[in-house]
């Protein structure tokens, strides 16, 4: 193992200072502890010594270093998740040490390299490792997660199935609907909820750790409301401060007024938060509390729209059911199938 795979791995920099490369360690080691991963036992084990190798690495490097942080910035480039999508110059073989899911529909290609991925029909890329790998935000940057579930999508339902139209007696508007309802169900396949949302508020800014309790996070979103008088009749009633209702349609979030009145689907500044509060309120496990920050009304325009700035607290009391992935085996089947059964006629 080298110095740039021991950061990597530990998602970490030769920036950091010794305290936070600790305590990086430590939420690594917790989050892959065999004990918090029962299911996935010999897996856990091999990544917690991965883990280990690696830390230990880096002390020892340091405290060769005197602690010198000129001295740490010499021992390895930086790496962090921007750079490792257009690749690191650490060329020597490492363990991928993502956690995996082994129950997931399809295993997937992990692409640390832009160019990797876009070698699509050429010679096997260099750097790829293939498995049922779940995203890791310190190792895989959001977007080369999201191309290499994308292109299991065209995978299981054929590299040419864009270029199509209409697709087996559909039209290219249903095809699409099928695709990125595809695309949707692997990517909850692959995501463990609670284990990327720790480290993605330690790199997204307007992602907080609530300090009065343990393992609970706000999340920012928005939701611009526009529709009938009923809706806007329901609004002038919401205040800065009072509670909404959340729940899932399909694959999006809808928030809804204590009387019912639904006032439409939220979004989210940074996508990897839409991947990982869908699943969570999704399952049922997690409590979720959505509170109004700001209300912005425009009546300078007919019909007069307003923005909600929202608060998502979000809380599970089960860690070990927070981190499972979704299962969404049988429905990828069906999907699947129907666009079988739609060839064959």
């Amino acid at each position: 193992m080298t110095t740039a795979s021991a950061y990597r791995l530990l998602g970490a920099s030769p920036e950091d200072s010794d305290s936070t490369l600790k305590r990086k360690y430590r939420r690594c080691i917790r989050e892959n502890h065999p004990d918090a991963d029962p299911e996935h036992e010999e897996d856990a084990r091999r990544r917690a010594q991965w883990i280990n190798e690696a830390y230990a690495l880096l002390s020892k490097e340091r405290k060769k270093a005197g602690g010198s942080s000129a001295s740490r910035k010499t021992s390895g480039p930086r790496t962090n998740s921007a750079s490792a999508a257009q690749g690191c110059p650490d060329s020597a073989p490492r363990p991928f040490a993502a956690p995996r899911n082994p129950a997931a529909f399809c295993a997937r290609t992990v692409y640390p390299r832009w160019d990797d991925y876009m070698d699509f029909a050429g010679a096997p890329a260099r750097e790829t490792v293939t498995g049922r790998f779940c995203w890791d935000p310190s190792l895989e940057t959001f977007a080369m997660f999201a191309m290499s579930v994308h292109r299991q999508c065209l995978e299981l339902l054929g590299q040419d199935y864009l270029e199509r139209s209409p697709i087996y007696g559909q039209t290219a508007e249903q095809n699409d609907t099928i695709r990125l309802r595809l695309f949707h169900l692997l990517m909850q396949e692959f995501i463990r909820p609670w284990a990327c949302l720790r480290k993605l508020a330690d790199e997204l800014p307007d992602v907080d750790a609530d300090p009065a309790l343990p393992d609970c996070y706000h999340l920012p979103a928005e939701l611009a409301v526009r529709g009938s008088q009923l809706i806007h009749r329901a609004l002038d009633k919401v205040s800065e401060g009072d509670e909404l209702l959340p729940a899932v349609q399909g694959e999006r979030i809808h928030i809804r007024t204590a009387g019912g009145i639904d006032l439409g689907h939220i979004t989210f500044a940074d996508d990897p938060l839409y991947y990982v509060a869908l699943p969570l309120l999704a399952d049922g496990g997690a409590s979720c509390r959505v509170t109004v920050r700001r209300k912005i009304i425009r009546r300078d325009v007919l019909p007069y729209r307003a923005d909600l700035r929202l608060d998502l607290c979000f809380y599970h009391p089960d860690m070990r059911a927070a981190n499972r992935p979704a299962r969404r085996n049988l429905e990828i089947a069906s999907l699947l199938r129907q666009t079988t059964q739609a060839e064959t006629e």
